[in-house]
């Protein structure tokens, strides 16, 4: 017997299945860690930290700059 045989005679096509189960398990958790949980409303603030320029923040609530540092 050779060892395509037996590989041919197995059943793969349970893997993708479980693999999309834990992405989608995962991604929920992830999901509800950043939106629901408390940890993620304190986190809050890291989401302006790419657009934030030399000390000059925005302050989203009033579209205005604040220099800090000067």
């Amino acid at each position: 017997m050779k060892l395509s045989d037996i590989v041919g005679h197995w059943d793969l096509a349970v893997y993708p299945k479980v693999a999309m189960v834990i992405f989608l398990a995962v991604f929920v958790g992830v999901l509800w860690r950043v939106f629901v949980s408390k940890r993620g409303r304190e986190l809050g603030k890291y989401a302006w930290m790419a657009i934030e320029d030399d000390g000059v923040m925005v302050d989203a609530g009033r579209g205005q700059a604040d220099r800090t540092g000067s």
